[in-house]
């Protein structure tokens, strides 16, 4: 399946039709009322949305930010909005029906890995590989108070809103650990708070010998608590 985009039955896990029109896809979004699939395309430096009932294109082609590789997108709760950036540190806002752009494009120190919106839409928040999340505001593309940060070197790879506890919440591969900031300064005006540093563990690790042993069920479970205290916060 390389170079491909291509839907699955989630029902049976097999392919639902042969693959898509467009290839190198690196990155695929579904919008939230399940109407429209977003994706990123890595050769040709674009974002395309496609009917996932009729496989046509829907809105116009939206090139790369400023023609390179896009690497992280996402749509806004109501699907109106696309948040997306680069490899290069620009972020921009689009609208989804038509794919044309709404706002300026936004220049960050370090290239964007991954984007997340608020639960009420207003809010845009995009991870850089340089362990920073920079707020934006959905209406302007500005960029709102200082940006949030992890630690030296630690990317994030994949980023969400908490909507319950009112957290950024990301995570870093390079790293193997977790991050939840508070974001109660977007209406207190207050300074970020990282609120929790978590060490992701894979189930299995390496041991003294080289080998692999699993790791402790009571350790996911601590894991566990202590998220779900944060959230109580």
């Amino acid at each position: 399946m390389a170079n491909q985009a291509r839907l699955f039955d989630s029902g049976t896990g097999l392919p639902a039709g042969p693959p898509l029109p467009h290839g190198h896809a690196v990155q695929a979004r579904l919008r939230p009322d399940g109407g429209a699939i977003l994706f990123s395309c890595d050769i040709e430096g674009t974002l395309w949305q496609i009917d996932p009932r009729s496989r046509k294109p829907l809105g116009g082609t939206m090139s790369g930010i400023v023609g390179v590789t896009p690497k992280g997108a996402a749509y806004s709760p109501d699907g109106r909005r696309i948040l997306a950036g680069d490899i290069s540190g620009n972020v921009r806002l689009w609208d989804a029906r038509t794919g044309r752009p709404v706002t300026e494009a936004r220049a960050l120190d370090w290239g964007v890995s991954a984007v997340a919106f608020s639960a009420d839409g207003h809010t845009g928040f995009v991870a850089t590989y340089g362990g920073t999340v920079q707020a934006i505001d959905v209406d302007t593309g500005d960029f709102i108070g200082p940006p949030l940060k992890s630690e030296a070197g630690a990317w994030i790879d994949e980023l969400r809103f908490e909507r319950r506890a009112g957290l950024v919440v990301g995570a870093s591969s390079i790293m193997f650990s977790a991050y939840a900031w508070s974001v109660s300064w977007l209406q207190s005006g207050q300074d970020t708070d990282l609120r929790l540093r978590a060490q992701v563990l894979a189930t299995q690790r390496v041991n003294a010998s080289g080998g692999l042993d699993p790791v402790p069920l009571e350790e996911w479970r601590a894991l566990r608590e202590r998220l779900a205290k944060e959230e109580k916060r």
